[in-house]
């Protein structure tokens, strides 16, 4: 597996290019000056999925930037959340872009290229881990030595406390590419 990390946008979020076989998935693409694009393009790939770890402006406005042909996946909860301005979510400033493009949802346990979805509420409703052998892409539901916000609209405390039962479940040892910080482990991702 192939992983290039841009930091991206006033948020500076964590946009990872990952790429094993045919599959070269965009995840989480934030505004951009054309970064993506040239990273895909300097390694000669074309992005086939465009994965959401969830809704939140700054994870999503770089998806009108990448290939028409590259399917949007989200998970469902908030699949509703990818088109409009996301006002009904606290976030009139959101997005001046509208994004046009089909979405495919996805629940618990769906297999996306290398990919096993974990869902993870709490800091969004449809917050999910994307975990291969070795990997977590967490967006904002895990961060290394830190923890996620739960102060946003739609946040949910009970509700992350029970995901980081399921955080438990992971492999401790795995590489954490967190939506933004430090990279780490997942044993430095898990609220104590």
């Amino acid at each position: 597996m192939e992983i290039v990390r841009l930091t991206l946008g006033p948020f500076a979020v964590h946009t990872y290019i990952v790429k094993e076989g045919d599959f070269c998935a965009v995840i989480d693409p934030e505004e951009n000056n054309g970064e993506i694009a040239d990273a895909l393009r300097g390694r000669g790939w074309t992005p086939t999925d465009i994965l959401l770890t969830h809704t939140h402006i700054d994870h999503l406005r770089g998806v009108n930037g990448l290939p028409e042909t590259a399917a949007l996946h989200v998970h469902e909860a908030e699949a509703h959340l990818v088109h409009g301005r996301n006002t009904d979510v606290g976030f009139p400033f959101a997005k001046s872009r509208t994004i046009d493009r089909p979405v495919t949802p996805f629940v618990e346990g769906v297999t996306i290229g290398p990919f096993t979805v974990i869902h993870t509420p709490g800091h969004s409703p449809g917050g999910s881990l994307f975990v291969a052998p070795g990997h977590v892409f967490s967006g904002d539901s895990m961060f290394v030595m830190g923890i996620t916000k739960l102060d946003a609209p739609l946040s949910d405390v009970p509700a992350y406390m029970r995901s980081i039962q399921t955080m438990y479940a992971l492999d401790g040892n795995a590489r954490l590419h967190a939506g933004h910080g430090a990279d780490g482990f997942v044993r430095d991702g898990i609220p104590r």
